[in-house]
């Protein structure tokens, strides 16, 4: 049997699977788990959402951010206000995990079943981005017990990076 997808009122269907989107898009459907590993001063991690049935690696802080661009696009939340300008990436990810989100699983019941590494707890930092507004992320960062909020991608970039130590 081959693979066929098709959308209708919110259903994706997978090799005969019916996997149902989500309706009611909140930040919490769009929460990213980031861990993060130091390496030879190198930083490098995984990302993790409650859809994505397995860990996005980012090979550094810049892949990361574009990387959880993507995950925002594909989820279609936080909806942006406005497409970011771009030089030319029609092809960017194709080819790639992040190509498109034919194998995600929008059941709602997912809340609980995320994944993460193998060896036990590993060191994160979890991101609200609300919005996406004026080209950027408005949210939240919790990270170290603390709740940080961030007006911007910039921002959340320099507080992630201060909170590794990097």
């Amino acid at each position: 049997m081959s693979v066929g997808f098709f959308q209708e009122r919110g259903h994706t269907m997978v090799e005969g699977k019916d996997f149902q989107r989500v309706y009611h898009r909140t930040w919490k459907s769009s929460m990213l788990i980031i861990t993060f590993h130091k390496k030879e001063e190198k930083l490098f991690g995984k990302i993790y959402n409650m859809h994505i049935p397995y860990g996005i690696e980012y090979d550094d802080p810049g892949d990361m951010i574009l990387k959880m661009d993507r995950i925002y696009d594909l989820l279609a939340y936080p909806e942006s206000t406005y497409e970011t300008r771009k030089w030319d990436d029609s092809k960017k990810w194709e080819g790639t995990i992040l190509e498109n989100d034919n194998d995600w699983n929008y059941d709602p019941e997912l809340a609980d079943k995320i994944n993460f590494d193998e060896n036990g707890f590993v060191p994160a930092v979890i991101v609200e981005t609300r919005y996406r507004q004026n080209g950027s992320w408005q949210g939240i960062m919790n990270a170290g017990g603390k709740k940080i909020p961030f007006r911007s991608s910039l921002e959340f970039l320099h507080l992630f990076m201060d909170y590794t130590g990097h």
